[in-house]
């Protein structure tokens, strides 16, 4: 059951959900510019979290990238190259978003960003 393939229409489907996930967490989140955060280190975090959102976007189109590849040519080493890099991107998400709740309230905020 495992090593059988997922069809390649819910492997689009999935990548589509997840980056569309992503995409509404950039545009929800509420980060003050580091510049309007008086502690150097919580204004160091929110710097790096600001530019996470950026790197995220780059994410995106990473993995519709890997998705074309399978999309053109479908075998398991592409999927696997698309299935690791997932996980890598799911990963970075789930730290991205346990450091940004763990922000002192005005610093998750305050802001657009």
């Amino acid at each position: 059951m495992l090593l059988e393939p997922f069809p390649l229409a819910s492997v689009e489907r999935a990548v589509e959900r997840y980056a569309q996930a992503i995409e509404a967490h950039r545009a929800s989140a509420r980060l003050p510019a580091p510049g309007d955060v008086p502690e150097p280190r919580t204004r160091a975090r929110v710097a790096r979290l600001r530019a996470d959102h950026d790197l995220f976007r780059l994410s995106i189109e990473q993995l519709a990238w890997f998705l074309a590849i399978v999309r053109e040519e479908d075998h398991g080493g592409h999927r696997q190259a698309l299935g690791q890099y997932g996980r890598l991107v799911c990963e970075a998400m789930r730290r991205h978003l346990a450091e940004e709740s763990a922000l002192p309230g005005p610093a998750r905020t305050a802001g657009k960003g």
